[in-house]
């Protein structure tokens, strides 16, 4: 554990002394923390001017890791996620789980697609009257769309989309279009409807993914990259060499793409040798990316911690009460420069329970501000300039107090909510599950990764977290 704190605690260092905005610096310390590196060989790489990093940077660096005591061994078991992200999810979790949270729940995505599809038809759709029956039994729908343009389902979007099917109390668009359809009330081309509404709801998760998995690395790498990192042609034409990167050749077998690799390597030739390059063939990942494949992936390769929307609060609700029980070791990404909330490892379990509910109401239920450390303190109150321990009662009081939107998720509405007696019951079943799925957590992900050989990962998503670390 502490050999993997230290390393935690050089990723710290490295960005809080890197320009975030740098992110081939970045990426270029990223790169060697992750293949296991020693903290001595990374320093003699440092000093040996072995990477992109400016003198500064790599003295700044070098010093933080001399101040701190900042040493470690070789890794032979490198963990398939990357530093960068694991240092993001313990810093604040509440960075990664309010972009998760913002999409909306999964029941009501067709709903929310047909209504964004019917744009052309209706153009103030959302401004009508939250009023059911008068929505529904006199709704004017034009009989053909007064233009071609449809705007795209973007998240923000579709959270407006479903504020406004929670005004009308949730009711079934999906049906009642097609029962319009029928009656010839409006004119639709269903399969052209059916694949908007398809497309629709894939870009939605597609930019969804990226927001959250973005918001666990200050470096964020485009969708789809893959496949340009895995052949390096710049000796083939002198040479007669077609370089292969192993990590990515692992990565893209492990996504099911191997059937894919033959045909790069195949492009990559095609192009290297046409004299017309303007014209030489593109490397097209589309039609590899469908709703309907990722669907597939996931039936064949979920793990066993998330099998439906309704469980998700319970899997984030012992996850907050596992990082507050050890904030006390956040002390390993903040370097003393944030002053957090202490002793909650000896609190009681009331008070956790207490704390764990109020981090939900404040900014999972509720979508306020986030501050930089997890359960950072404010001390601006003149009063408690001090460092005398702030209890959690007057941490919960700070928290609040700092409201400032009233926009909320109903899927965290039960966890909100704190009386002694219900969250006792609440909290038991989960945390004993979380509990025991712990230890199996690398081997549920070795499990995914076997079973996803076979079963094609839409590359043009998101990839999974165990694929993205850096490839070269």
């Amino acid at each position: 554990m502490q050999i993997f704190a230290k390393r935690l605690m050089f990723w710290g260092a490295t960005i809080r002394r890197l320009n975030r905005s740098d992110d081939h610096q970045l990426n270029d310390i990223l790169r060697l923390l992750d293949s296991g590196i020693s903290a001595f060989d990374l320093i003699s790489k440092l000093k040996n001017n072995e990477t992109s990093l400016k003198e500064l940077d790599r003295n700044l660096i070098i010093k933080e890791m001399e101040e701190h005591a900042i040493m470690f061994p070789v890794s032979f078991d490198t963990h398939p996620y990357p530093f960068s992200m694991m240092h993001t999810i313990i810093e604040n979790p509440l960075y990664v789980y309010q972009p998760f949270l913002m999409l909306p729940p999964i029941e009501n995505l067709i709903d929310i697609a047909v209504i964004n599809a019917l744009q052309p038809y209706e153009d103030d759709f959302m401004d009508r009257p939250s009023d059911q029956k008068n929505l529904m039994g006199s709704r004017v729908l034009r009989k053909r769309p007064s233009h071609d343009d449809r705007q795209p389902l973007s998240l923000e979007r579709a959270r407006k989309i479903y504020q406004y099917i929670n005004a009308i109390h949730g009711s079934h668009y999906w049906a009642y279009i097609m029962q319009l359809v029928g009656d010839g009330k409006i004119s639709l081309n269903k399969n052209e409807f059916s694949s908007a509404v398809e497309s629709d709801i894939e870009g939605l998760l597609k930019e969804w993914a990226e927001y959250v998995f973005n918001s666990l690395t200050p470096t964020p790498e485009p969708t789809g990259k893959l496949f340009d990192e895995l052949l390096d042609t710049s000796a083939l034409g002198s040479e007669g060499l077609l370089k292969v990167c192993p990590a990515t050749l692992e990565h893209l077998c492990m996504l099911g793409q191997s059937n894919h690799i033959g045909e790069l390597i195949a492009h990559k030739l095609e192009s290297q040798y046409m004299k017309d390059k303007k014209n030489s063939p593109t490397f097209e990942t589309k039609g590899f990316g469908c709703l309907s494949q990722l669907s597939k992936w996931y039936k064949a390769t979920k793990t066993k911690f998330n099998t439906e929307p309704s469980q998700i609060p319970a899997n984030i609700a012992p996850a907050l009460y596992f990082h507050v029980t050890e904030s006390d070791g956040l002390q390993y990404v903040s370097f003393g420069k944030y002053d957090i909330l202490k002793g909650m490892d000896k609190a009681s379990v009331q008070s956790r329970q207490k704390l764990v509910s109020a981090l939900i109401r404040t900014y999972l239920y509720f979508y306020n501000p986030i501050g930089h450390c997890f359960l950072q303190v404010d001390r601006s109150d003149a009063n408690r300039l001090d460092d005398t321990a702030i209890s959690v009662d007057e941490y919960i009081a700070q928290i609040e107090n700092g409201q400032k939107t009233t926009v909320y998720n109903p899927l965290m509405q039960a966890w909100s909510d704190y009386q002694e007696k219900t969250a006792r019951d609440r909290f038991k079943r989960p945390m004993n599950e979380f509990n025991k799925r712990w230890g199996g957590t690398l081997a549920m992900i070795d499990r995914q990764r076997q079973a996803s050989i076979t079963q094609p990962f839409p590359v043009d998503f998101p990839l999974p977290l165990w694929a993205r670390k850096s490839f070269k």
